[in-house]
């Protein structure tokens, strides 16, 4: 009797089994580290508006802040379609890919630093928050975000 060469299909079958599960793992992996990849992303490029905004005053002259409107100008300036300050992709959102914009911005009567980081702000935007430094002049501003941005 000749003996036929081959796998049963009992072998196939735990064969695909395990390939399933490691895929499953994989996949569940890749969610994960795709989500530390944008928020990484969106981390940087709140340091380099942060940092053109500083940029922008200094070659503005500007060394306080008049209002809250006068910050989010300065902040709308920044992320305009013809500025320099920043690259095109740092004037996205890294989560929907659409442009970024200044809504509002907090007026903090107060020389403690606020909170820099709000759950009700949509995910991947920010909003400058003026403070008072020692003196009592709005010369300082922090970008609240959302998701928190760990310095």
């Amino acid at each position: 009797m000749e003996k036929k060469q081959g796998f049963t299909l009992v072998e196939l079958m735990i064969v695909m089994i395990l390939l399933g599960i490691l895929m499953l793992v994989g996949w569940v992996g890749y969610g994960q580290m795709r989500q530390n990849a944008l928020k990484s992303t969106y981390c940087s490029n709140i340091r380099t508006i942060e940092t053109a905004m500083q940029a922008y005053m200094a070659d503005n002259a500007i060394y306080s802040f008049k209002d809250a409107a006068h910050l989010k100008a300065i902040a709308d300036a920044v992320l305009a379609d013809n500025s320099n300050y920043v690259s095109d992709t740092v004037k996205k959102n890294v989560y929907t890919g659409e442009k970024l914009t200044v809504t509002a911005a907090d007026w903090v009567k107060s020389q403690t630093r606020p909170n820099d980081s709000s759950s009700a702000l949509p995910q991947g935007t920010f909003k400058p928050a003026a403070y008072q430094d020692s003196n009592g002049f709005y010369t300082q501003f922090v970008l609240v975000t959302n998701p928190k941005c760990t310095k």
